[in-house]
């Protein structure tokens, strides 16, 4: 299991203090109930949490990139990628992202193509979006999203440390 691997590492360079695992990041997690992928998902929540080599915080993030069955929800799971798509698509799921019943430490938010928002509207809708989800990720690419940081990069910085008060 992959998690046995990136929880050894630290044991690999042979030094806690410089290197060490915090959690795992779950990609393409489900997100429709069925017993089997609820037992999936309390399998690796476990495996994290129990794993010897990650350190004290064995933070989860699962990843279904969309809104999952509230069955699926655990307290062993830390955060919850419960959007990954376009600013467009994420303007026609506002209401019900805005209306998960967690508190906004558990979701986090994966947008792009937010090219058509920038200034003051890019912070208001900063604002509006950190009040639903902790954890964000904005970037104006369209394409290769995850690969570059788009041209509005330092303004979108700019309003999240605004954000924080900075």
């Amino acid at each position: 299991m992959d998690v046995a691997t990136y929880s050894g590492w630290r044991d690999l360079v042979n030094d806690t203090s410089s290197m060490s695992v915090h959690g795992i990041f779950f990609d393409e997690t489900p997100s429709e109930y069925t017993p089997a992928s609820a037992e999936y998902l309390q399998k690796i929540n476990k495996a994290v949490k129990t794993a010897p080599g990650i350190a004290a915080e064995k933070f989860v993030i699962h990843n279904p990139g969309t809104i999952t069955d509230p069955r699926l929800q655990d307290d062993s799971t830390d955060l919850t990628v419960v959007f990954e798509n376009s600013y467009d698509q994420y303007k026609k799921q506002e209401s019900v992202l805005s209306s998960l019943p967690e508190d906004r430490s558990r979701y986090a938010y994966l947008i792009h193509s937010i090219s058509t928002i920038s200034g003051r509207n890019l912070k208001r809708f900063v604002q509006s979006i950190s009040k639903h989800a902790e954890a964000l990720f904005l970037t104006s690419l369209q394409e290769d999203y995850y690969e570059a940081f788009g041209s509005q990069w330092k303004e979108v910085v700019q309003a999240v440390d605004d954000l924080n008060g900075s």
